[in-house]
């Protein structure tokens, strides 16, 4: 199965000011953001959008996944595999959010 990841710009934008209000120059940020999301899309595509310690939290209006990529960095994202005749071929991984830490468990 091919898994095609996209991190949409509220994403993006997010991480960079995650990452902006920790370093001692913030204009450092958006280097540091591209590297992060190289890396964290090819984790995501090697792990088929299940890395090890990934959490899937369902609620009223679907299912997200969070993931602490490092400390203090976690994604957000879903997961949707298009319904095929006898399997899916293309997962469709979503990262919509970066936070410093996951929502309390409700």
């Amino acid at each position: 199965m091919r898994v095609e990841v996209e991190f949409t710009s509220r994403a993006r934008v997010m991480l960079v000011r995650l990452l902006a209000a920790r370093l001692a120059h913030p204009g450092d940020a958006y280097p540091f953001a591209a590297v992060y999301v190289e890396e964290a899309e090819q984790v995501l595509t090697a792990s088929r959008g299940q890395p090890a310690g990934a959490v899937k939290r369902t609620r009223a209006d679907g299912t997200e996944w969070w993931w602490q990529y490092l400390h203090g960095v976690w994604w957000v994202y879903t997961v949707t595999d298009p319904p095929g005749w006898f399997r899916a071929t293309v997962r469709r991984v979503r990262v919509f959010g970066c936070v410093p830490s996951p929502p309390p468990v409700a």
